[in-house]
């Protein structure tokens, strides 16, 4: 049996998500403010007609607003930063009792990225308390459940992760990137100087929420300018407003 109060946060909270007031829900999908209103508010579930175009505007399906299930798995991609491969199907269809449990490599997930980048799952779920993202790297367990809180969003920009090297050799720079973020740089020059590491590769990998993409991401390697990585010995990471 459906639950009213359950669908109609789960409405609610993607709705947020996805940056719509009630009223321009309300006319995207032409209906009544008041009927959108209803549904969040749990006096009566959107008409079956309206259910495809709701599922689309909040970006999940259909299932995961009718569902008593409370842990969805609204997008997984597996990512080298250069390449994205959606996998979202297959690791929802792995939840078992609002619980997830998952070891991260190309086999298990079924997918292949020829490149010598550090590869990583990421994720946006939904628990009854909200919208959240997070990732696993290449050979990790990746650990949820209904009760599950990772980064929520919302703010402008949030860096989730950041990484020197390549897949068989990398080191976390997060606390790199925190002191330059303090002192509010605008530039930080990609090079072994800046992130001292054993490792050969000259690549950068940052994983990032932001208020334009909403999602965790993987910046790939480039030359010039480069807002999420870069590549020796040219480039720099630059913030632009978000130092």
């Amino acid at each position: 049996m459906i639950d009213l109060e359950k669908t109609g946060k789960r409405i609610a909270s993607l709705r947020k998500e996805q940056g719509y007031t009630g009223e321009q829900l309300a006319e995207r999908l032409q209906v009544s403010p008041q009927a959108v209103s209803k549904w969040e508010n749990a006096k009566c579930l959107p008409e079956t007609a309206i259910l495809p175009a709701l599922a689309e505007a909040l970006h999940c399906s259909i299932d995961s607003l009718l569902s008593p299930r409370e842990l969805f798995i609204l997008e997984a991609v597996y990512t080298d930063g250069e390449t994205q491969i959606p996998v979202t199907p297959f690791v929802n269809a792995l939840v078992r009792d609002n619980a997830l449990n998952i070891y991260i490599n190309e086999m298990f997930l079924g997918v292949s990225i020829e490149s010598s980048r550090l590869k990583i799952l990421t994720i946006k779920y939904q628990t009854p308390d909200g919208v959240y993202f997070c990732y696993a790297l290449q050979n990790e367990n990746l650990i949820l459940d209904q009760e599950s809180t990772g980064h929520a969003g919302g703010r402008e920009f949030e860096l989730l992760g950041a990484y020197y090297g390549n897949e068989t050799e990398y080191s976390s720079v997060m606390h790199k990137m925190e002191h330059y973020e303090y002192f509010r740089w605008d530039q930080i020059p990609v090079n072994h100087e800046s992130f001292p590491s054993n490792s050969a590769s000259d690549d950068i990998n940052l994983w990032r929420i932001d208020a334009a993409a909403s999602q965790g991401a993987d910046q790939p390697a480039g030359e010039g300018p480069c807002p999420g990585g870069g590549k020796l010995p040219s480039c720099g990471i630059d913030f632009g407003e978000h130092g």
